[in-house]
């Protein structure tokens, strides 16, 4: 099915959050940078386990993790 999974309630400061950078990995490789939000379909394999947003704060090094962790695939296809 289709999906988003959205950052798009992280915060900072009023000055820092039209700076905070995102990036999304999927089973640990970079797949897309610069949106707050990634879609079903900006994955090409559906064979995933896990997939995670970086936020980061462009003035501190803090950085937020999310982590997504999935089922086997063969399970979400029966």
């Amino acid at each position: 099915g289709n999906w988003v999974f959205s950052a798009n309630d992280s915060s900072d400061t009023m000055h820092d959050q039209a700076s905070l950078e995102y990036y999304w990995y999927v089973d640990g490789k970079s797949l897309l940078s610069g949106k707050s939000y990634l879609e079903s379909s900006d994955v090409e394999d559906v064979a995933y386990r896990t997939i995670y947003v970086e936020v980061v704060d462009d003035e501190k090094p803090s950085t937020i993790f999310i982590i997504l962790v999935f089922p086997l695939y063969e399970m979400l296809l029966k």
